[in-house]
């Protein structure tokens, strides 16, 4: 498949900052668009204070395109992370 990029695909979110400093929901979706629209992963998780970072989901995309693995195996992607 043209444009597939394969391997392991890791989306971390991360609390940088807020005016009231609450906590902050965050949608997560993932959509594969070949041949069609099919949602791949949706979610919503809650990150509780500034400068928390959450693995929303891991994957892996295969040469063809395909999705699997989902898992949510924690891995810090910002520096100084906690």
């Amino acid at each position: 498949v043209r444009g597939v990029v394969p391997g392991e695909f890791i989306v971390n979110v991360h609390y940088f900052a807020t005016e009231t400093g609450k906590p902050v929901k965050v949608t997560v979706r993932i959509d594969k668009v070949n041949p069609s629209l099919e949602v791949a992963y949706y979610d919503t998780l809650t990150l509780e204070q500034k400068g928390e970072e959450k693995t929303a989901v891991r994957f892996r995309i295969n040469e063809g395109g395909g999705i699997s693995g989902i898992n949510h195996i924690p891995k810090t992607l910002v520096m100084g992370g906690k």
